[in-house]
């Protein structure tokens, strides 16, 4: 029977999971204030799919009296900054065809690096000028790891550990081999999926900083490496199980008594040559 220091364990790790996953910082984003230039309407730049292309379309008006400009009588231009602020991007902004919109196609490449990014644009005619500014976020997904969407994951992973609990119960405290076999495979399949989701959750948490993303990573590959040579080895025991319990109840048939009949069945000539 498990040790409650194995249940306090889990616990831990699953707190550990809610405590990470509600901490991410929400974006924010810093447009031009004062009383006159320009004032530019842009698509909120939140949560950006990483490696995928992003056209950005953006307005300008007067920030004195809200008076649009055409797309002709201004001039916009934008920089992206990776995770590491170098710079990355820099360019102006084409003008649509509707007269209005301003408008770049930013391609996947600038958006490799997962974590925060930032962005500058800045307009100007001859007259006014504006700015807006702010960060945006590049996870694997393009979604953001809400509150809601962390607390359904933690209980996923809570149902995940019972689950795999139960498993290992039994994989330690029953004799039959065939309810160990398959036990031992949930269990193993089990931790593949809850170190998958931890790694995961701890990328799209924007938590690739913390030392507990690289462990959930490390695990994962382990045991998904691991079932490639335990494939191997349980297919060999079944085979010598099936073997070994086809032998034994010919012994039994012959009129062997048990003991006798499972000394002889489980030597290897026993069973492969059937003698």
């Amino acid at each position: 029977m498990f040790n409650r220091k194995y249940i306090l364990g889990y616990v831990c790790l699953i707190m550990l999971f809610a405590i990470s996953m509600v901490s991410a910082v929400p974006p924010q984003t810093i447009v031009n204030t004062g009383n006159t230039g320009l004032q530019i309407y842009y698509p909120q730049l939140d949560y950006i799919k990483q490696n995928t292309p992003y056209t950005l379309h953006l307005h300008v008006s007067n920030l004195s009296n809200g008076f649009p400009f055409l797309n002709t009588e201004v001039d916009c231009f934008i920089h992206l900054y990776n995770t590491s602020g170098l710079h990355t991007y820099e360019d102006g902004l084409s003008k649509d065809a509707n007269e209005w919109d301003h408008e770049v196609e930013l391609l996947g490449s600038n958006f490799s690096d997962i974590g925060q990014h930032s962005f500058y644009i800045w307009c100007n005619n001859s007259q006014l000028g504006g700015e807006a500014k702010g960060v945006f976020f590049v996870t694997e997904s393009g979604v953001e790891m809400t509150e809601g969407r962390s607390i359904l994951v933690v209980g996923l992973i809570g149902i995940l550990f019972l689950f795999m609990f139960a498993s290992l119960f039994v994989l330690f405290s029953v004799e039959n081999y065939m309810a160990k076999f398959i036990s031992y495979w949930i269990s193993h399949i089990l931790m593949i999926i809850i170190t998958f989701i931890g790694w995961q959750v701890g990328v799209e948490g924007l938590l690739g900083g913390l030392a507990l993303t690289g462990i959930f990573r490390i695990l994962f590959w382990i045991f998904l490496v691991a079932m490639i040579p335990m494939i191997f080895v349980s297919f060999a025991w079944v085979v010598y199980i099936h073997a070994f319990n086809e032998h034994f109840q010919k012994l039994i048939d012959k009129g062997e008594d048990p003991e006798t009949a499972f000394t002889i069945a489980n030597k290897k000539k026993g069973w492969m040559f059937g003698n």
